[in-house]
């Protein structure tokens, strides 16, 4: 599964550094396997009993990896919603 996702993902980030939100020299394949291996995790550990807070953290914690600019996080203040 890890596999078909990467490409998906990976397709995002670049589609970010093209928009100027997360920086162009960011290793874009790297980061799209990386999420989709947090995803992988995480549904692993959530299969296992770990509470929705727990998973949340782990997701938010995993942002901290991507090398979002100052546009970026412009844009993560914007009608999306609390990521709480």
């Amino acid at each position: 599964m890890l596999g078909s996702l990467t490409p998906g993902y990976t397709a995002c980030i670049v589609d970010a550094q093209a928009a100027g939100e997360v920086e162009a020299d960011a290793d874009a394949d790297a980061l799209g396997t990386y999420f989709c291996a947090v995803i992988e995790g995480m549904g692993a550990i959530g299969r296992v009993g770990t509470s929705r807070a727990a998973l949340l953290r782990v997701g938010i914690a995993s942002l901290a990896a991507l090398p979002i600019t100052p546009l970026g996080e412009e844009h993560l203040g914007t009608a999306d919603g609390p990521w709480d």
